[in-house]
């Protein structure tokens, strides 16, 4: 058995092998980028982190963003971001309350829903909500 001189020694024989898992799996930039957007699309209100992402992909963390923006137009966390909001939009239409659409798009309370919304669309969900409902017709 060997003796490790030091817990930082183990966490980088932890970051070895996480490493070359990595590199020994890894898929193309673009396969990679293609199946964490698949990820993205499926865990809809789960929380998104540059680490975590990277260590999936197995690229690094700037590869990711660089090469997820040249794909996308967005990094990773603004691309998340506006697909929940375009769920919610669609949520919001059908008649559901804010507080539920909040809640299931994974926003940590209305306000915080609210804020994103009025960013991305231009308009507060209260506004939007009725807006889409009612349609002007010209006669």
């Amino acid at each position: 058995m060997v003796k490790l001189g030091s817990e930082s020694s183990a966490n980088t024989g932890v970051l070895a092998l996480r490493t070359a898992a990595a590199v020994l799996g890894r898929k193309s930039e673009a396969e990679a980028i293609e199946c964490l957007c698949k990820r993205l699309h499926v865990q809809v209100g789960a929380k998104v982190e540059l680490r975590s992402l990277s260590e999936q992909t197995g690229l690094s963390r700037f590869q990711l963003l660089r090469a997820f923006k040249r794909k996308y137009g967005l990094p990773p966390h603004a691309y998340h971001l506006r697909m929940r909001i375009g769920l919610a939009q669609g949520s919001l239409r059908a008649g559901s309350t804010l507080a539920a659409v909040a809640a299931e798009y994974g926003f940590f309370d209305q306000s915080h829903f609210s804020k994103h919304f009025k960013r991305v669309v231009g308009l507060t969900p209260g506004q939007y909500a009725p807006h889409k409902l009612t349609r002007k017709t010209k006669g």
